[in-house]
């Protein structure tokens, strides 16, 4: 999803850029098209082969660290158990969540540098991630609902008020009506072309009207609007997204322009603005972007875009229509292909390193004195896509360095507690939380709370030491 909503940002930013360096030198129709690679980028959530430069690849080190398993509020109450006389008793730092899993329970005590000793009680982590996808199919079932409504208003409006308009060579229905502002194209499968009374007051307005609408069925600008909508139904959380609808929605008008006087031919151009002028009343707000139909209503600036361009008649430059193209071929290739990995070889000092680092407990000498070798040097015994599902179990099995010391009372605590009085008299490892977080912090830049803590639950856990433990025989 955060891939798509990156990506899609950039796209719309970008076509509106070029929308507005343009604007006096490509067609409105080709604008037009362009904005249908903004519905294909939000409707068909694939990415190309990857390659090394592009959005996604220059946005990793960002995405990488928002992860939805990350969300999650975590309720703790803190209290002072003990102080000593005029010490300020100050809140403790926000401690890490320490049990198992996130959906259980823990009280953390401990003592601070000014001898306090806090006790906290950390409730079960509430993880976001639910909430906020139940929010946005809540929404997209509210955008969906607005829709269907909105257009169904519309269809039984009409059809409470229309009257067969016949009209000779209209490959069309064609109705009239007397409730809309403006005449309209209205129906997906099986469009008609709905006029005003304004509409047929003379034979040439009629002519410029139908051949307005018709062009815009040419178009197929119904679809275009449909899409459109749904769209603004899955990413009704995304001003971009309303942004692009409404000026695509306003290309589209200026794309039908075009087509019509195409067909017309220049003679008529100033009297087909001069109808566009009397037809088209001025609306205070813009259209709503959920109505399929393709209504003349404009705001004043948009009516005054539209006949600007139709009197100056302003033919595509070649040149800049190369350029469009290929801005536009740029931009997709940017936002349309997935992040290439960041992956190196290692250098022969790391390879060195990580030798003498991990495998010399696998080196001994026999009785006769010769070197013996358990295994090869071993470089990767798991790998995972994410880091938060890393098995905390495989990565801690050994330990970590430096080795932590167990009083003979931690152990035998630890032996009660947790194993029922059983000690099965091998050595036993200590983990502290700390550690385990200094570990997963430096290498993948997550503390364990921002994990998934697998297999934490495999170690066993005493909340007085901060600790987890397990009991590793020679044989390991």
């Amino acid at each position: 999803m955060k891939e798509i909503l990156l990506t899609s940002s950039v796209l719309i930013l970008a076509l509106l850029l070029l929308r507005l360096l343009f604007r006096k030198t490509i067609s409105r129709q080709v604008q037009y098209a362009l904005w249908g690679l903004v519905a294909l980028r939000l409707l068909v959530p694939v990415s190309l082969p990857a390659m090394e430069h592009n959005v996604l690849t220059a946005a990793e080190p960002v995405t990488a660290r928002i992860t939805a398993p990350a969300l999650y509020v975590t309720p703790y109450r803190e209290t002072i158990v003990s102080a000593p006389p005029g010490v300020f008793q100050t809140p403790a730092p926000y401690q890490s969540f320490r049990v198992d899993t996130a959906t259980e329970d823990s009280t953390v005590t401990f003592t601070d540098g000014e001898h306090v000793t806090h006790s906290i009680e950390y409730k079960s982590q509430i993880p976001l991630t639910p909430v906020l996808k139940a929010v946005w199919y809540a929404g997209m079932a509210v955008m969906a609902v607005w829709f269907l409504l909105a257009n169904l208003r519309f269809l039984l409006r009409l059809r409470r008020s229309r009257k067969p308009y016949p009209v000779e060579s209209c490959p069309y229905p064609v109705y009239l009506t007397a409730e809309l502002p403006s005449p309209c194209l209205f129906g997906l499968f099986h469009p008609a072309v709905y006029l005003t009374p304004a509409a047929v007051e003379s034979p040439e307005t009629l002519r410029h009207v139908l051949i307005h609408e018709t062009t815009h069925a040419r178009h197929l600008d119904p679809l275009w609007s449909l899409l459109r909508c749904v769209c603004l139904a899955v990413y009704w959380f995304d001003p971009l997204v309303w942004i692009a609808a409404i000026v695509s929605r306003r290309d589209c008008e200026l794309a039908c322009d075009e087509g019509a006087l195409r067909q017309l031919g220049e003679s008529e151009r100033i009297p087909y603005g001069q109808t566009l002028l009397r037809l088209i009343p001025v609306a205070g707000r813009p259209e709503s972007p959920m109505l399929s139909a393709t209504t003349m209503t404009a705001g004043k600036r948009e009516l005054k875009d539209r006949v600007t361009r139709i009197a100056e008649n302003r033919r595509t430059v070649g040149v800049a229509l190369l350029a469009v193209m290929t801005a536009a071929t740029l931009v997709c290739a940017l936002t349309f292909t997935g992040a290439k990995p960041s992956v190196r070889s290692l250098t022969g000092e790391e390879l060195s390193e990580y030798a003498l680092a991990f495998n010399t407990a696998d080196r001994w000498q026999d009785s006769a004195g010769n070197d013996c070798t358990l295994r090869p040097v071993q470089f990767l015994t798991s790998v995972y896509d994410d880091p938060m599902k890393i098995d905390m179990y495989h990565l801690f099995y050994n330990g970590v360095s430096p080795e932590q010391p167990i009083s003979a009372a931690e152990r035998q605590e630890l032996v009660d507690t947790c194993y029922d009085g059983y000690d099965p008299e091998v050595d036993l490892i200590k983990i502290t939380a700390e550690q385990a977080d200094h570990v997963l912090v430096r290498w993948v830049d997550l503390p364990l709370a921002e994990t998934d803590a697998l297999s934490m639950g495999s170690f066993a856990y005493l909340a007085n030491y901060d600790a987890y433990y397990h009991f590793h025989g020679d044989t390991n």
